[in-house]
């Protein structure tokens, strides 16, 4: 991002991402505008930037930016700024070599991706940019706690997991990665048939004979000392556990779904993880997270929800739910695939070919049955709560440019 000092932020439109226009949600909030003008950048907002949040031109104009209207935001800047890609009437406005800093799904339109290309755009996309793969403190911690409850794990377990908090996200991740895991599920009862229940002291448990029980409370007060440890690195710029929230949400209250007993997971990444923690927090109980050694044995449920992504070599070819699998799941099935994909970039579930959008967020089969594959899940949610952690990304990003390695398509 060298050179750049005039920034533009623009309003999202009408766009292939965004075919409604429904989208509130804005790149930059005021609050971070008033970080990049302390910076010496010179920031101009696009008139009613913000209205669909409730925000008012005021509102950054008193953080010091300028106003302009739309002919006149995209010209004689170094640099646009826009959370989805651009309109194709906006890629008729902006001028020549100017950098566009935007989420932009290059893949998933092709005919776009040219026109900027030929427009000599300076493409930069926000969720190409990743971290060093360092795990934080907290994400070590429960990685380390996984890996004590492995170690007491003689012969391989079902595991029950009896409370779920947003931190125990690297715990479900690594004990899903071992073979010792014949079963993982976030649940307030056990069977008694080979389990290993983890729990809290302070969460109350009902003790079952043939079962082993394992208190991580005072686990997590330890300190542990040793080497850094590297994940696979993730995006700077992501929501992905918003995504999951929302997208469950989605499910749970868009869904006819009566007697809810069990809710299927597939994955236990970023994504699945904010999935669980929805669940959880809305008051079910018996959440079946399936791992890579038993995706094939699919439990019968109303409401799937899968948060794998295939490896690219696998997109189009292999599938984790296919079409007669979903032919014979129970009528009036909710399927929400929080990856999602299209005719190029396949997902992982063979009956959704295209992702689906705000304005028709469903995409409705036989016997009552649909999938949800939604651009945007974090805007079920409150819009603002992913508004905030993405602008505060982004101007990160801005601000502290030198230390990533930032993807130019183009160049």
């Amino acid at each position: 991002m060298e050179n750049v000092k005039k920034i533009g932020i623009v309003c999202e439109d009408i766009s292939p991402e965004n075919p409604g226009g429904l989208e509130k949600r804005v790149a930059v909030l005021p609050c971070d505008v008033k970080r990049l003008v302390q910076k010496g950048y010179d920031i101009t907002i696009e008139h009613k930037l913000g209205h669909k949040l409730g925000l008012l031109d005021k509102d950054y104009s008193q953080q010091g930016a300028a106003i302009q209207s739309k002919s006149k935001i995209y010209k004689k800047k170094d640099m646009i700024i826009k959370f989805k890609n651009l309109s194709y009437e906006a890629i008729c406005l902006i001028d020549r070599g100017t950098t566009l800093f935007c989420m932009a799904h290059v893949s998933a339109f092709k005919e776009r991706t040219q026109k900027l290309q030929n427009k000599n755009i300076n493409l930069i996309a926000m969720e190409e940019i990743f971290d060093n793969g360092l795990m934080n403190s907290s994400d070590k911690l429960y990685h380390l706690i996984a890996i004590r409850i492995l170690k007491k794990m003689n012969t391989p377990m079902n595991i029950v997991l009896m409370d779920y908090q947003k931190r125990f996200g690297e715990l479900v991740k690594t004990l899903n990665r071992s073979k010792k895991t014949l079963s993982f599920k976030v649940s307030n009862t056990q069977t008694g048939n080979n389990e290993l229940v983890i729990y809290n002291q302070n969460k109350p448990i009902t003790i079952y004979e043939n079962n082993n029980y394992i208190d991580i409370s005072e686990w997590e007060k330890l300190r542990y000392d040793s080497p850094p440890i590297y994940r696979i690195p993730k995006r700077i710029i992501q929501c992905l556990h918003e995504t999951g929230q929302g997208g469950a949400l989605l499910g749970l209250t868009s869904s006819k779904i009566n007697n809810l007993d069990r809710i299927v997971i597939l994955g236990y990444g970023n994504v699945a993880n904010g999935a669980i923690n929805q669940c959880f927090n809305s008051g079910y109980k018996n959440i079946h997270v399936l791992n890579k050694y038993n995706i094939k044995d699919i439990p019968v449920s109303k409401l799937y929800i899968n948060g794998v992504d295939l490896p690219k070599e696998q997109k189009g070819k292999q599938f984790i739910i296919t079409n007669k699998q979903f032919d014979n799941m129970d009528p009036g099935t909710t399927l929400i695939d929080l990856i999602g994909g299209n005719k190029l970039t396949r997902g992982a579930i063979e009956p959704m070919v295209e992702n689906t959008f705000l304005n028709e967020p469903f995409k409705r089969f036989n016997k009552d049955k649909r999938i949800s594959a939604l651009w945007g899940f974090p805007c079920i949610l409150d819009p603002m709560l992913s508004c905030e952690v993405y602008s505060k990304q982004i101007t990160d990003v801005i601000l502290n440019n030198t230390n990533y390695n930032l993807k130019h398509f183009f160049k």
